[in-house]
């Protein structure tokens, strides 16, 4: 468990932490650019559409995938393979909607941007792989102590 810990947890702040500094980064260079938006007012609807269809379907898709792999995790007591590899990509997915948000914002200066790049990073907050969680999602007793 503690291996699962420690390899969810570097991974989580080698996904996080860029993701973070790049949306600081673009909303900086957006500011200092005098914050004009560069596309047209239909562009960027189609844009931000697009963007929260691709946020709601990554989103269910990768639930369903950490949902089929906490029961194989629960059938095969000690696999953690499978949970791990699902929780990976639904924190990369989050941050990669991010990311593309946060480019979304440079090019529409739409406020639509910031909260999408807000809530994708409080999906990623909340599922932080401290020991409490993991060990609930995957069934052990170590998830029970509280």
């Amino acid at each position: 468990m503690e291996d699962l810990l420690r390899e969810l947890r570097h991974y989580y702040v080698r996904a996080f932490l860029p993701t973070i500094v790049f949306f600081i980064a673009c909303f900086v260079a957006t500011r200092l650019t005098g914050g004009q938006p560069k596309l047209d007012i239909g562009t960027s609807s189609y844009i931000m559409v697009a963007l929260l269809g691709a946020t709601f379907i990554a989103f269910i898709v990768t639930w369903f995938i950490l949902r089929n792999a906490k029961a194989k995790a629960a059938e095969s007591k000690g696999d953690y393979a499978p949970f791990a590899k699902a929780f990976k990509a639904r924190i990369l997915c989050m941050c990669v909607i991010s990311a593309l948000s946060s480019i979304c914002y440079i090019f529409t200066v739409d406020s639509n941007s910031v909260y999408l790049v807000v809530i994708t990073m409080l999906l990623v907050l909340l599922y932080y792989p401290s020991e409490s969680f993991i060990g609930r999602q995957i069934g052990s007793p170590e998830g029970d102590k509280q």
